[in-house]
């Protein structure tokens, strides 16, 4: 299981999320799920990129952010 960790502005587009994960794929591999914060976890542009791959994503809290 590969899982693809995205920090991202609420600026972020979807064009720009599609070619961060590109990237992340490039160096490791395809991804299984996505994982962000809680508080991004529900951002429409990451919920689009997770619906059109097929992905989970995961809410991880992290501490002192």
């Amino acid at each position: 299981m590969r899982i693809a960790g995205l920090g991202f502005r609420d600026s972020a587009t979807l064009p720009s999320l599609r070619a961060a994960l590109g990237l992340v794929e490039a160096a490791g591999g395809p991804a299984t799920a996505l994982a962000t914060l809680p508080a991004k976890a529900e951002v429409a542009v990451l919920r689009q990129l997770a619906e059109e791959r097929g992905l989970a994503v995961l809410a991880v809290p992290v501490r002192g952010i």
